[in-house]
């Protein structure tokens, strides 16, 4: 289901995140973000709880949506999956929207597979040194030597160590 975000910060999208939700399945949507930016944004099913959001930084050319569908369920999370190159974009719209994407703002985790971990990597320091947004963890990885159970286990943990997990 795509649609168009205004680049307005009152009207995120057409439809509230609550409506996405399908009787136990995720859901998927692209958003259309500044510079020509594409994001893939995956919802978990009926999580007990405001999940964290995630901003998954790809490295190939565009941002695989079976990796986003797991992550979303097995985290759970609410995650905004983007190719290398548009992680700050994400980032930036994904901070100012993550209510409205029915995820706890006080927990966003940056996620960089090879080379989006590199821009994650930066992305984090920048967010750190200017003070927004506050990031509750970074997770880094190389693609295909990670189980998805395994690494959706890190995330888990990983939110658990900051404090901002469960």
């Amino acid at each position: 289901m795509p649609f168009m975000h205004d680049r307005d910060k009152r009207s995120a999208f057409p439809f509230p995140a609550s409506t996405v939700h399908d009787a136990g399945m995720s859901s998927n949507a692209e958003l259309h973000l500044r510079r020509g930016v594409r994001a893939g944004v995956t919802w978990p099913a009926a999580p007990a709880e405001r999940p964290p959001l995630v901003v998954l930084a790809r490295a190939g050319g565009d941002a695989d949506p079976h990796l986003a569908r797991e992550l979303a369920a097995r985290v759970p999370a609410v995650v905004l999956a983007v190719a290398a190159g548009g992680a700050r974009e994400t980032l930036e719209w994904g901070a100012d929207h993550a209510a409205e994407l029915g995820a706890d703002p006080g927990r966003i985790v940056l996620a960089g597979e090879h080379r989006g971990a590199t821009e994650i990597a930066a992305l984090a320091r920048e967010a750190r040194d200017r003070g927004w947004p506050r990031i509750a963890q970074v997770v880094l990885f190389h693609p295909g030597s990670t189980e998805l159970g395994a690494l959706a286990a890190l995330f888990r943990i990983a939110l658990r160590r900051s404090g901002a997990g469960g």
